[in-house]
């Protein structure tokens, strides 16, 4: 899920997974939630393993139904 916390890399996620989808590949997406990484918490505070947040919940679950497995 990290990957998705940029713009760019966001993008180049979801072209990934139009691509394989396209193909009739399958999706697996290890959420892998970093609040750190998501601008919630500072990077000396990467222990901090939950940070509540509507938007990224909100950018996560558009994923979801590209996926043939969550895991995380």
């Amino acid at each position: 899920g990290t990957h998705f916390s940029r713009p760019n890399s966001d993008a180049a996620q979801r072209k990934a997974i139009r691509v394989i989808k396209a193909k009739g590949g399958k999706v697996v997406f290890d959420i892998d939630y970093r609040p750190n990484l998501w601008g919630l918490a500072g990077h000396a505070e990467g222990f901090e393993r939950y940070v509540k947040s509507d938007r990224v919940s909100a950018q996560l679950k558009s994923v979801l139904p590209d996926c043939d497995l969550i895991v995380g």
